[in-house]
């Protein structure tokens, strides 16, 4: 049996502790390089929510406050960098709009 571990993003909080991911059937892999060049041979379908910088800023500073503004910047830089470079709306099964009404 293969396990996998991963280490949640604690932003600035208290450590988490890792999640260990069993084998099954189906797992969903969330998060902005979930298909990233490397896991894409290994994905049966993948989803990307296409949500303009802005949108995408303001709800994180909604959801984790001001406070974490230099964090967001920071992350951004390295997502921008990551989508300039893997394109991955142009990889993925599905592209959904991420600023509609949908999600609020």
């Amino acid at each position: 049996m293969i396990r996998c571990a991963t280490f949640p993003t604690s932003w600035g909080g208290p450590e988490k502790e890792p999640v260990v991911i069993e084998p099954t059937d189906l797992v969903i892999l969330e998060g902005v390089t979930a298909s990233r060049e490397a896991f894409r041979p290994y994905l049966a379908y993948s989803v990307w929510v296409e949500t303009p910088r802005e949108v995408r800023l303001a709800r994180g500073l909604k959801r984790d406050g001001t406070g974490a503004r230099a964090n967001w910047k920071a992350w951004m830089e390295e997502e921008d960098s990551y989508i300039n470079s893997e394109r991955p709306a142009e990889h993925a099964d599905f592209v959904l709009p991420g600023d509609d009404a949908l999600w609020e």
